[in-house]
Parts: C-alpha cells; structure tokens; sequence
C-alpha cells in the first residue's frame, strides 16, 4: 500500500512538473503562434506524461507477464525531459518575433541547423551502437525472437539503461524536431530530399522497439500539414504532393504498428 502511494504520488507530481507548460500556452495562445512547439509538447504530455500511469500503476493493464517497469529513474527521465524542454522552448517562445529574413539568409540557416540536427542524432546513435550493441527496434523486426524474448530484449536495451535518457534525445526528440523542420520546408518547397528525411527521421524513432515513437512523429507531421495549410492557403499549389507525403507517413506508420502488434502479441492478431 505504501508502494502504491508513493507511485501515486511521483506521477501526480510528474503531471504537475509538465503542468505549467500546458497553462502557460493556452492563457497566451501560443498554439496559434508555435504550433509546432505546442503540438510536440502537447504528445509528451499526453503520451509520456499521462501515459505513464501504467508504469506507475502496471496493474490496470492485465498481462500474463510480468509488466511492472517502475524505477525511481523512470520517473527522472520524465520530469529532465520536460525541464530540458523548458530550458530549449521558453527562451525561443518569449523571445521570437516574426521577421522576415533574406531568402539566401534563411536557406542557409536552416542547412546548418539541418547539419547540427544529422550529426547529434548520428553521434547518439553511434554511441549507443558502440556502448549497448544492436538498437533493440532492428533485432526485433527482423525476427528471430520470441515474445518474452522480445519484451525482455527491449527493456533491457532501453529502460533499463542508466543513460537511457541521453539515448532517447537521438532516439526520439531530435529526430521529431528534424522531421517537423523538413516537413515545413517541403510544403513550402517539395523537394524529394525533405520527404527522405523525414522518412529517415520515422526509421530512427523504431530503434527503440516500440509503436508509441513513429505514431506519435507522424501525427505530429500531420498535424503540421494541416496548421501549414491553414496558415498559407497558397501552399495549395502543391497540394497533390503534400498529399503524397501524407499517405506516405500513414502507410509507413500503419505496416510498423501492425507488425509491431503482430511480434509482441503473435501472428494470430
């Protein structure tokens, strides 16, 4: 019972921690303004945040195996991701003002951030295939697991690991943050390179063995189509080729999700 309380407790103040955030954007309207912010850390609240309760609480979810993943570390990694969020999102929120750049000025900030993006996810993902091995997202797709093999398999080459944490920049909110960029930069320019990024950008969200990364990174990318949209109708010019990107995004998530439920769950579902 004790047990139970304090994990009550570590996942009402989590809530708390990315409260301030969820108000502070309403009251100001900051999700007609930052969209792209807003969504991205409204899919951390709702999926890692909120979602969390059946780490906390593994017992409202039925298993027949034995699903409780709590640790203390756990519950860090949810509150430092929502403070490092802070420290890269309220300094560029309170502080942006709509100016219009160069053309050639902004084409090559956006190819240097473009860089700096590729070669953070590239260092990460090097470190963690030099430190762990194989991510686990690769072995499981490709078979050769059972499903207790599977679970056992994931957890130990993420949860599990003491700087998980730092991995899961590479994993998950940099790849999120590159696949937003090049989604805007297609609608406002179609070049095939912007749609092999952000297929790249799904692939990497895969590492980690799970459904919840490349469902959340793809409705964020339509959600960004549809705010584009809105905010520039002009950007109809291109509407057939956005289209394609769209079903694209949908068809990839929809064959990763369906064989991830078949792994975990068996060929019978």
């Amino acid at each position: 019972m004790l047990m139970l309380l304090i994990r009550l407790t570590l996942y009402a103040i989590t809530l708390l921690v990315y409260a301030p955030y969820l108000i502070f954007s309403l009251r100001n309207k900051y999700y007609t303004r930052f969209p792209i912010v807003f969504f991205a850390f409204l899919g951390m609240f709702v999926y890692n945040a909120i979602g969390s309760i059946y780490v906390f609480v593994p017992h409202l979810r039925v298993s027949v195996f034995n699903n409780d993943y709590f640790s203390y570390k756990f519950s860090l990694m949810l509150i430092l991701q929502v403070f490092m969020f802070y420290g890269v999102s309220l300094p560029y929120t309170m502080q942006a003002k709509p100016v219009r750049p160069a053309h050639r000025q902004e084409r090559t900030a956006v190819s240097f951030m473009i860089f700096i993006l590729i070669a953070a996810i590239g260092l990460i993902l090097y470190l963690y295939v030099r430190n762990v091995g194989t991510p686990p997202g690769i072995r499981i797709l490709t078979g050769g697991l059972t499903t207790q093999e599977v679970i056992q398999f994931r957890i130990a080459g993420t949860f599990a690991l003491d700087d998980y944490y730092i991995y899961n920049v590479g994993f998950m909110t940099l790849p999120v943050i590159l696949a937003s960029l090049a989604c805007t930069l297609y609608l406002k320019s179609p070049r095939k390179i912007y749609i092999l990024l952000i297929l790249a950008c799904m692939v990497v969200t895969t590492f980690p063995g799970g459904k919840g990364n490349i469902t959340r990174i793809s409705i964020l990318l339509l959600i960004i189509g549809v705010l584009y949209r809105r905010h520039y109708p002009s950007a109809t010019k291109s509407s057939r080729k956005a289209w394609i990107v769209a079903g694209l995004v949908v068809v990839a998530t929809g064959a990763v999700v369906l064989a991830m439920y078949r792994i975990y769950y068996g060929p019978d579902y």
